[in-house]
């Protein structure tokens, strides 16, 4: 059993065989890791096994085999199971004379069941009931939705996986607001959410402080007030900031839609520009100085009007081509940071959420009353990705690694 000291402990891990058969092997088990992330639709890991016993030589591991993992978390009363179905062996390495470790993925049971389905189907409907439609048609889990779909489509699916199918709805289409809308299952809440990137900003943010922070304490002491640093941020690290040339490559600046209308012998343009027709709620926490509203021609779209045809088509291609640059240039912009950080829990936490976090000035702190936040690189993030860790190592040992990112530089009121 993983029994650690913080907040998630691993009750028992069960190997399912092909043929039904049932093996505890808790007790060899050394480590095992679960990812989440809103780019996942599914939960998916690896486990790590000790062999002293010749499982591997008397056991084909042939990828049919299924593994139950309990997990609970403390001072609640709730299980969570999950199933997954092995892959297969990663990596096995001789550890001594008579004892090997063997590394295997995890995918989950839905992966599987995609890969063996494929159907052919019209879907009718708002894009985000498409999705979730889709999925509980061939998972049989309710999605819930939480953001507004932007757009109504009848479409055919011609042989197709149903990953293939919600790829392309999700790769195509955007919620109300334009905004890129994720696919996601939660571990600890197991659940499913369908929600844009605008609306996780929505949300109130975590509060969580960096563990890396100046030594104010008046005696001098690192480790004097140890107990009460549990459960924050610790090795916390930016990845990524700021690519001011990949944005300008990829044309985040500005947009020019340009119009013609031959009936009429007219030319209009319409620019596109991202603090007004992308309604991204994380501007707020973006100062202006670093606003970017200048419009030039990095990005040129051109429409042909046929009005005395079609009365229509002024106004839908226009909306759609707004909705279109909208879409790309969030989808550019939302990784402008990237930041890593490990804790010892994720009380409370869940991709898809946002936190806010304090990150240090690199400089000494001369006096209790000086300020140690960096105001350009704390601020409010999205919570990417997760990766779970549970050891048996010293006891049972619990951490997790998250994966960061915002679309701006913070307000200094933060």
């Amino acid at each position: 059993m993983f029994n650690g000291p913080n907040s998630v402990e691993v009750i028992q891990v069960i190997l399912r065989t092909f043929d039904d058969e049932l093996y505890d092997i808790t007790p060899i088990v050394t480590e095992i890791a679960l990812f989440e992330g809103i780019s996942n639709y599914f939960v998916e890991g690896e486990i790590a096994i000790l062999d002293n016993s010749g499982i591997l030589a008397s056991y084909p591991l042939i990828g049919q085999e299924r593994i139950e993992i309990t997990i609970k978390r403390k001072n609640q009363d709730k299980f969570i199971r999950k199933e997954f179905f092995l892959t297969g062996p990663q990596n096995v390495a001789q550890v001594n004379v008579g004892t090997g470790g063997i590394l295997m993925s995890m995918t989950s049971i839905n992966a599987v069941i995609n890969a063996q389905s494929i159907f052919s189907r019209s879907y009718s409907g708002l894009n985000t009931d498409l999705i979730a439609q889709i999925y509980k048609d061939f998972f049989e889990i309710d999605v819930t939705v939480q953001s507004i779909g932007g757009s109504s489509h009848n479409i055919v699916f011609p042989y197709m996986k149903p990953l293939q199918a919600l790829d392309y709805i999700i790769s195509k289409t955007s919620s109300v607001d334009n905004s890129p809308l994720f696919l996601y299952e939660r571990l600890y809440d197991n659940d499913v959410i369908l929600k844009s990137f605008s609306d996780m900003y929505k949300e109130d943010p975590i509060d969580v402080t960096s563990r890396i922070s100046a030594n104010t304490n008046t005696k001098g002491s690192s480790t004097i007030d140890a107990q009460n640093q549990k459960g924050l941020l610790s090795n916390v690290h930016i990845e990524q900031a700021y690519n001011a040339f990949y944005l300008l490559d990829n044309g985040f600046l500005s947009h020019k839609i340009e119009e013609i209308d031959y009936n009429n012998k007219k030319f209009t343009e319409i620019d596109f520009n991202y603090s007004e027709h992308s309604n991204v709620n994380s501007e707020d926490f973006i100062t202006d100085q670093f606003k970017q509203g200048i419009n030039t021609k990095s990005l040129a779209k051109i429409n042909y009007k046929a009005p005395r045809s079609f009365e229509t088509l002024q106004s839908i291609s226009s909306k759609d081509s707004l909705s279109k640059s909208s879409y790309r240039t969030q989808e550019t912009f939302r990784n402008n940071i990237n930041i890593i950080a490990h804790g010892d829990h994720a009380e409370g936490l869940s991709v898809g959420e946002t936190l806010y976090m304090k990150y240090p000035k690199f400089m000494p702190m001369l006096s209790t009353g000086d300020d140690s936040k960096d105001k350009i690189n704390s601020g409010v993030f999205v919570v990417n990705e997760i990766i779970h860790k549970y050891s048996a190592a010293n006891g049972g040992k619990y951490e997790v690694e998250l994966m960061l990112s915002r679309d701006g530089i913070n307000d200094d009121r933060y």
